[in-house]
């Protein structure tokens, strides 16, 4: 699998949420949507996943729910490396949101190994 979700990490998350967790997955690769899925409702039968393949749509979906004044989702899963907006891009976005209704949200970003030891090593050039 190209991405591997921090399972320990999301599972201690998980446990500590009410039930049942309300989660966004933002990601432009299907596969890994449909794995990450897949592997989360392992843990959590009951959890509720929204997967949207790009960042700007994320962001539309995220002040759509708060300009109807529903809830934002418990946990946000978004990757770093999209074609679009990057997940970096994402979460400066996401902290210039509503500070009351984001403050319960936990985001967690992730990429592949590769990707984020290619990454780090051009940031050393």
């Amino acid at each position: 699998m190209k991405k591997q979700l921090s399972v320990s990490i999301l599972d201690k998350t998980l446990r500590m949420e009410k039930s049942p967790v309300d989660i966004l997955l933002i990601d432009d690769d299907e596969i890994n949507n449909f794995l990450s899925n897949e592997l989360i409702k392992l843990y959590e039968p009951a959890v509720k996943i929204e997967s949207i393949l790009l960042v700007e749509k994320a962001l539309q979906y995220l002040e759509e729910k708060l300009n109807r004044n529903q809830p934002l989702p418990d946990i946000i899963l978004v990757d770093i490396n999209m074609p679009d907006l990057i997940g970096w891009d994402f979460m400066e976005a996401f902290e210039k949101m509503d500070a009351a209704a984001i403050k319960k949200v936990k985001v967690y970003v992730y990429t592949s190994i590769y990707l984020l030891q290619r990454h780090l090593k051009g940031k050393e050039l």
